[in-house]
């Protein structure tokens, strides 16, 4: 992964970037603002943006956090989801995949917080990310999760920051 750069970046300059991000078929939103907030961005040759990746300390009120909290074993709660960090998007242009940016990508944003956990949920039929995410050492704690609105299952992974 020599001429991709992976940096930190606000949440004003991942909006400005909306455009951007665009071309990775996600767009940037209000929840830069959320408590926490952390994003990091990779570019390769020329600057062009191949990646990003953001998140948010998780806690009581954010919509994410009350469903999946209120889904899980209170242990599981209590061990994971007290203190953590919610990983909320990670993506990479497909051109690009299995270069090690996605992986740098997760590597500098959980670097960015304090939190001594993190959490994420992902598609049960996501095999490429979930695959990835057992690589990084996450683990599934309640699979099945379904979110109002959506029919389709989720798995609720966690690991240790």
């Amino acid at each position: 992964m020599p001429d991709v750069s992976v940096l930190g970046v606000s949440g004003t300059d991942l909006l400005a970037m909306k455009d951007e991000i665009a071309a990775l078929g996600r767009a940037p939103s209000g929840d830069v603002r959320k408590p926490g907030f952390r994003a990091c961005t990779a570019r390769g040759p020329g600057g062009r943006l191949v990646g990003f990746a953001y998140g948010w300390e998780g806690g009581p009120g954010d919509w994410w956090w009350d469903i999946v909290a209120g889904a899980v074993s209170a242990e599981v709660r209590r061990r994971w989801f007290d203190d953590c960090f919610e990983l909320v998007e990670l993506a990479v242009l497909p051109d690009q995949r299995r270069r090690g940016i996605g992986g740098a990508l997760h590597d500098a944003l959980l670097a960015l917080t304090e939190r001594p956990h993190a959490v994420l949920s992902a598609r049960d039929d996501a095999t490429a990310a979930l695959g990835f995410c057992a690589a990084k050492g996450w683990r599934a704690v309640h699979p099945g999760l379904r979110f109002p609105g959506n029919d389709a299952p989720f798995a609720v992974l966690v690991r240790d920051r």
